[in-house]
C-alpha cells in the first residue's frame, strides 16, 4: 500500500508541476487561433460584399486612372456601402475593441493599405479602381490570417504531442527527495539509478526535437512566426515562460538530477 502510495503520489507532482505551463500554452494557442479564424471569416465575407456592390461609371471614360485613388467629385452611395461592410465584418469580430480600437480609416490602412482606406473614406466614386484592389487586399488579407491559422495548428499538435510525452515520462518518474533510499536494496538503487538515466535521455531527446521544430519551422512570407523568438513574443507573451516546453523539459531534467544524486548518495551510503 506504501509503494501505491508513493506512485501515485510521484504521478501527480511530476504532472502538475511539468505539464501546467505547456497546458496553459495549448489554451492560449487554440485561443488565438479561433481569434485568427474569425478575422480570417470576416475579411472574406468583406470581401464578397464588396465585390456585388456596384460601380460608379468611370469618369475617364474607362481610359487608365493615375495619381490618387480620391475623386473630388459628389459621393455616391457605394462607398458607404463599402464602409458599412468593413463595420459589418472585420471591425465586427468579438475581439476588435480588446485588439485593436481603432478608427475604419486607421485599420483599414493597417490591413489593406492607407491609399485604400483614403479611398473609401475621402473618396467621392466607388469605381472599379478601387473595387478591384480592394477585393484583393482583403483576400490577401484573409489569406494571412489562414496561413498563420495552419501555423498554429502545427503548434497545437507540438504542444499536445510534447503533453502526451510528459505525461508518460512523469508516470515513470518516481520522486522520493530522497527519502526512504538508504533502506532500500543495492540491485533496487542500481536499478532506479538506470530507470532515471534512461528517463534523463528521453527528456533530453524530446527537448532536441522541440529545438528542432522551432528553429526548422519556416512559415510563410508577411505572417508573424518568422522565429522561435517571434513564436513566443506573439502566442506566450502573456504567460510567465517564453518556451513552454523547453521550459517544462528543463525543470523535469532538474527534478531527475536531483532524484540522480539522492540515489547515487544512497548507493554511497549501502556501500559503506
Amino acid at each position: 500500500m506504501l509503494t501505491v502510495i508513493v506512485v501515485l503520489g510521484a504521478l501527480t507532482l511530476g504532472t502538475v508541476a511539468f505539464l501546467s505551463c505547456v497546458r496553459r500554452a495549448r489554451s492560449a494557442v487554440s485561443f488565438e487561433r479561433e481569434r485568427l479564424l474569425d478575422e480570417y471569416e470576416a475579411f472574406i465575407a468583406f470581401a464578397d460584399r464588396v465585390a456585388k456592390i456596384p460601380v460608379a461609371p468611370r469618369p475617364d471614360g474607362g481610359r487608365p486612372m493615375s495619381g490618387s485613388l480620391v475623386s473630388n467629385a459628389q459621393e455616391d452611395s457605394g462607398l458607404g456601402e463599402v464602409r458599412d461592410a468593413y463595420r459589418d465584418t472585420v471591425m465586427d469580430v468579438p475581439h476588435f475593441e480588446t485588439d485593436y480600437d481603432e478608427s475604419l480609416q486607421e485599420h483599414m490602412a493597417t490591413e489593406l493599405s492607407p491609399e485604400l482606406a483614403s479611398a473609401v473614406t475621402e473618396g467621392s466614386q466607388f469605381t472599379p479602381a478601387i473595387r478591384t484592389p480592394l477585393v484583393a487586399s482583403a483576400k490577401s488579407a484573409a489569406h494571412d490570417r489562414r496561413v498563420l491559422a495552419d501555423q498554429l495548428d502545427d503548434e497545437l499538435a507540438d504542444l499536445e504531442d510534447a503533453e502526451e510525452r510528459f505525461t508518460d515520462l512523469s508516470q515513470r518518474f518516481e520522486v522520493t527527495d530522497g527519502e526512504g533510499l538508504v533502506d532500500r536494496t543495492f540491485p533496487d538503487l542500481q536499478a532506479r539509478w538506470g530507470r532515471l538515466n534512461g528517463l534523463q535521455d528521453e527528456c533530453s531527446a524530446m527537448l532536441a526535437r522541440r529545438q528542432a521544430q522551432l528553429r526548422d519551422r519556416t512559415p510563410s512570407s508577411g505572417t508573424r512566426l518568422q522565429s522561435p523568438t517571434a513564436v513566443s513574443n506573439y502566442l506566450y507573451g502573456d504567460l510567465d515562460v517564453d518556451f513552454p516546453v523547453l521550459s517544462a523539459g528543463t525543470r523535469l531534467l532538474e527534478r531527475i538530477e536531483e532524484e540522480k544524486r539522492h540515489t547515487v548518495e544512497a548507493l554511497t551510503e549501502r556501500r559503506r
